[in-house]
């Protein structure tokens, strides 16, 4: 079975017997992937958008 991108980093664990950079890799995902949040818009952006 496939595991989108999201799926595969949820399965990801901080205090695994493996290492995080094992466990990206093994999932094939980048680590800075694995840590990457999304900002949202800025106010002032969303206000330009209208």
């Amino acid at each position: 079975m496939k595991y989108c991108i999201a799926e595969r980093r949820l399965m990801v664990v901080k205090d695994d017997q493996f290492s995080i950079t094992d466990q990206c890799s093994m999932l094939n995902i980048h680590r800075s992937g694995f840590y990457y949040k999304p900002q949202g818009e800025s106010d002032l952006n969303l206000e330009l958008a209208i």
